[in-house]
């Protein structure tokens, strides 16, 4: 099969997939298959990974390299959902970017609470469904560094996977609670929400109409490295 008839297979397939999830799914295909054909920019959006970084703790007080990681939606009992067993087609996003770094904190944690999402609805319209929030801090995490770390209020959390629907928040910085939203899931009964940490390059993205691929490793754990990209509109 030459280079062109596979390229055009994988475009059908992956549309075929999309196209099951309705009008989303339909802009996802267009934008998947704009980006195969160099005709949409694409944005890294994970950090480097040494082969070492795996391994490597805390040595001598200095914190290791950023990794950008997936951490699987805290699920209602019985268990929570492995990454290996989330479906691909729940990996592909509508990308919202909240930019927050005006009321980030350089010395450690701060609260993000509803009316940051409140806010940015008033400029840019309703957060879509199926969508993936992304804080931007501003952070430049890097070895050694101690990057402001945002945390999302009981009530804004609520506010996403109840009153909007997303699917995953993400954040240039990491994530103090790997397991943020399962006591949201375990309360509605409903999976909460997916948490990637660690992005970067998020200042490139567009408030709104980027297009998300998450691309984990496929680990039988809660969690994994992933590699992150944006497709721009």
């Amino acid at each position: 099969m030459d280079r062109r008839r596979l390229r055009h297979w994988l475009c059908t397939g992956l549309a075929a997939t999309l196209l099951l999830q309705g009008q989303t799914g339909i802009a996802l295909a267009g934008a998947l298959e704009r980006a195969m054909l160099g005709k949409s920019a694409v944005v890294e959006l994970s950090h480097p990974l040494a082969e070492t970084a795996l391994e490597s703790g805390n040595r001598d007080g200095v914190s290791p390299p950023p990794i950008t990681r997936l951490h699987a939606p805290a699920g209602a009992l019985p268990r929570q959902r492995t990454v290996a067993e989330i479906p691909v087609r729940e990996l592909i996003f509508p990308a919202v970017v909240v930019d927050i770094k005006a009321k980030a904190d350089p010395q450690g944690e701060y609260a993000v609470g509803v009316e940051e999402f409140q806010g940015w609805e008033r400029a840019h319209g309703r957060i879509p469904r199926r969508s993936m929030v992304l804080l931007r801090t501003g952070s430049r995490a890097g070895a050694g560094s101690r990057p402001p770390v945002p945390l999302l209020r009981p009530a804004a959390l609520a506010f996403l996977l109840q009153q909007r629907e997303v699917r995953a928040v993400g954040q240039d910085a990491p994530l103090v609670d790997s397991a943020a939203g399962s006591g949201e899931a375990a309360r509605t009964g409903r999976p909460g929400a997916m948490r990637v940490e660690n992005l970067t390059n998020l200042d490139r993205l567009p408030p709104k109409g980027a297009k998300l691929v998450v691309a984990p490793l496929r680990m039988t754990g809660g969690s994994a490295p992933a590699r992150v990209f944006a497709i721009l509109p």
